[in-house]
């Protein structure tokens, strides 16, 4: 590897979104809330433009202040609502724009838990975004690409998620098995 050994994987999903991060000799999880490695992916705008991200997103809508909560933003990908435009935070944002802004906020957690930056992420990724529909498959796998290359990210790959499961249960296995490794997702399962 010709780039540095600071890398991080990405789990961005529907419903929870998680990060790891490798310093050259361990791999340890990213606390995203408080000391909680899983954040709900959900992001809150106060109408004066302040965010609140996961649990604090979702307890803010819950607690009645005005604003706007979006859940469920992977499901978006590759569909036509990518080119919409919509109001939050008193602003016309891009959905990029918001998706950005919500893997930017995980990528500022995982350098400041490393204290370094991070050039490299390995995104997770479903099967398929979107079953039956190779182009808006496509089209998913490459507005992720150009949203973490606009965050900072110069080296980037992308891994099934089952086989990121597998890879995580295989090094805890003490002798060989066979095994079945399934991904039951908010909003893609495989």
């Amino acid at each position: 590897m010709t780039h540095n050994t600071f890398s991080c994987g990405i789990d961005f999903g529907t419903s929870n979104s998680t990060c790891a991060v490798y310093d050259g000799s361990d791999v340890r999880l990213v606390p995203l809330e408080q000391d909680n490695p899983i954040l709900p992916s959900a992001l809150f705008f106060y109408d004066d433009g302040r965010m609140r991200f996961g649990r604090e997103a979702i307890q803010t809508y819950v607690n009645g202040y005005d604003g706007r909560l979006l859940r469920g933003l992977k499901s978006i990908l590759g569909t036509s609502l990518m080119n919409e435009r919509t109001l939050v935070g008193g602003q016309s944002k891009t959905f990029t724009n918001i998706l950005s802004t919500y893997i930017g906020h995980i990528k500022n957690k995982a350098e400041t838990f490393l204290d370094h930056e991070l050039k490299t992420v390995t995104m997770g990724r479903p099967v398929h975004f979107h079953d039956g529909d190779p182009d808006a498959d496509k089209q998913s796998e490459s507005i992720l690409r150009d949203i973490v290359h606009q965050l900072g990210f110069t080296h980037v790959q992308f891994q099934y998620e089952p086989i990121a499961a597998a890879y995580a249960h295989e090094q805890q296995l003490k002798e060989e098995k066979i095994a079945m490794v399934v991904d039951l997702g908010g909003g893609t399962s495989d």
